[in-house]
């Protein structure tokens, strides 16, 4: 049985490992892209770890502007959480590869996360590459086919 430090640090080594296969992949991407290409991959990694796990669509409060973005909500304990890998490619957001992982009512407070809607997942969306990339970061022994179909599975359930 885990404990609540071994989740968090489950959860951030997945955020952590699919947006640096971004920026391998994509160097000097947009936050708004990194969101938009991380969000899928660490969807369907945290489900196949059967966490209660959102892909969300709305605004930040980036540089005091309101700002499209892609982040990912987990329910940790029955609370939710936002969880973005693309924070840090905010020129507010600290440095490159900074995630962000705090409580949701705390991350809109300061941060100004805002009108998040749920995006389904696509397996189509979830670009090949970063997966493959994400998946021999995080020693998965699997091919990606099968952990997309896998993901399929646990997301229609």
């Amino acid at each position: 049985m885990q404990c609540q430090l071994d989740q968090v640090g489950e959860i951030l080594n997945i955020a952590a490992a699919a947006g640096d296969s971004v920026e391998k992949k994509m160097p000097g991407c947009s936050a708004l892209h990194l969101g938009r290409t991380v969000s899928p991959v660490i969807y369907g990694l945290l489900l196949l770890k059967e966490y209660d796990v959102f892909m969300q669509k709305g605004l930040v409060n980036s540089v005091g502007e309101k700002t499209g973005h892609f982040w990912i909500e987990v329910y940790f304990e029955g609370e939710p959480f936002i969880l973005d890998a693309a924070a840090g490619s905010f020129e507010d957001g600290g440095g490159k590869g900074d995630i962000l992982f705090m409580p949701k009512d705390e991350a809109c407070e300061r941060y100004g996360y805002d009108q998040g809607t749920d995006r389904e997942w696509n397996p189509k969306e979830c670009d090949r590459g970063v997966l493959r990339l994400t998946m021999d970061t995080l020693g998965i022994h699997q091919e990606v086919d099968f952990l997309l179909e896998e993901i399929s599975e646990y997301n229609d359930i």
